[in-house]
């Protein structure tokens, strides 16, 4: 007696198969539990599926080695990523950094120990966080987004961690990664061994090479620095090419280019224009100063220009002060409102007293000019040449030595 054909309601299938899905999407299962249509590794996915192409839904991902198109994870444990470290440092009392900057230690390590070989191609998200070797396309995680390459567009409420970003990232918290190529915002900060492209941390960012574009809501700092570097409070680094501007503060090393800064700007090695409220500061510089106080240093070729005063060991081009000017060793066109005091002047002192002590080699001008040694001419109400013969040494309006 042939046996009766028993059949399943279609709605009936449908809803199991709707559960066999769920249950393998959520419930733990075996590292390669998955439900695959039509199958063959391409097509609707639900489960741990370890390579596929297509829409791919899993509750935990673990030992994936390679996805392609639409991959949602729903949940993903952040211990699994606490090798990568992010955080904020102030070496403020240091020698070492003189800014407020954002670190990032990790690299070399797998950016997911579940996940240590996985590729995930496409669009790539998450409600709490995603990680492997390679997050590449579109990726979104709610909190954290890891990965040892990570391309394409990544954002995350939380962090973006990795060895190597390219592309355009975001996240609310911060980033960061051995190297980072693109545009890339971190709410809080952001940091890199090597930063190219355009960069904004809400509060701080820091790199060992920096190159293009870099602004942080307090600082930014680097060993290298190359473009543009805008810190609110500060910004400063050792060898530093281009633009750099600091609500209070700019400066480093060796700086060529233009730092400007609301209080102070300096370097021991500065070759360009630097601009600052108040005190303008070098041990070497070439170029334009300009202080609301006060430009110094030791050795300064070009033109300075303050408030109150301009003065260095050795000083020439021209120098100008509304209070006074001062210096072991003056050459150029000196001017100040109040007192011009050197050494040795090689060519025009003018201020309201004019004092060289050692030899003079051009012209003063001033109410009183004093010359230990004068090998030019003097104009004032009273001049002094000291190796003039006597009763010529003092004479008024004007006095003068020629050999």
């Amino acid at each position: 007696m042939p046996h009766p054909i028993t059949t399943v309601p279609r709605p009936l299938g449908v809803l199991s198969a709707l559960a066999l899905a769920g249950a393998l999407l959520l419930a733990p299962a075996p590292a390669t539990a998955s439900l695959d249509l039509p199958g063959g590794g391409y097509g609707l996915s639900f489960g741990n599926s370890q390579e596929f192409v297509g829409l791919r839904f899993n509750f935990q991902d673990k030992g994936v080695r390679s996805v392609t198109g639409l991959n949602f994870t729903l949940w993903h444990p952040l211990s699994d990523m606490t090798e990568r470290s992010f955080r904020f440092d102030s070496d403020l009392d240091t020698d070492e950094d003189d800014t407020f900057v954002a670190k990032y230690s990790g690299g070399g390590t797998p950016a997911s120990r579940l996940n240590p070989e996985a590729v995930f191609t496409g669009l790539n998200i998450s409600p709490t966080a995603i990680g492997g070797r390679a997050l590449r396309g579109v990726t979104a995680a709610f909190l954290v987004a890891a990965g040892n390459e990570i391309s394409g567009v990544a954002f995350s409420p939380g962090a973006l961690v990795g060895d190597e970003i390219y592309g355009v990232g975001f996240a609310g918290l911060g980033m960061g990664a051995e190297r980072m190529t693109g545009i890339f915002a971190g709410g809080l900060g952001l940091g890199a061994e090597k930063l190219t492209g355009v960069a904004v941390g809400g509060l701080g960012l820091g790199g060992d090479d920096i190159r293009g574009v870099a602004i942080g809501g307090l600082g930014v700092g680097g060993q290298r620095m190359t473009g543009l570097m805008v810190g609110g409070l500060g910004c400063g680094g050792e060898e530093m090419t281009g633009i750099f501007l600091g609500g209070l503060g700019a400066g480093g090393e060796k700086v060529t280019g233009l730092v400007a800064a609301g209080l102070g700007a300096g370097s021991e090695e500065l070759d360009g224009v630097a601009l600052a409220g108040l005190a303008v500061g070098a041990e070497r510089f070439t170029g334009l100063g300009v202080a609301g106080l006060g430009v110094g240093g030791e050795d300064l070729k070009g033109l300075f220009a303050a408030g109150l005063g301009v003065g260095a060991q050795r000083m020439e081009g021209v120098g100008l002060a509304a209070g006074a000017v001062g210096g072991e060793e003056l050459r150029g066109f000196y001017a100040a409102g109040g007192y011009l005091q050197t050494r040795d002047l090689e060519g025009v002192g003018i201020a309201t007293v004019n004092r060289a002590n050692g030899v003079v080699e051009g012209l003063m001008i001033g109410i009183f000019n004093y010359a230990g040694e004068l090998h030019g001419m003097q104009v004032g109400l009273l001049n002094y040449a000291g190796n003039n013969r006597k009763g010529l040494r003092l004479l008024p309006l004007v006095n003068a030595h020629f050999d």
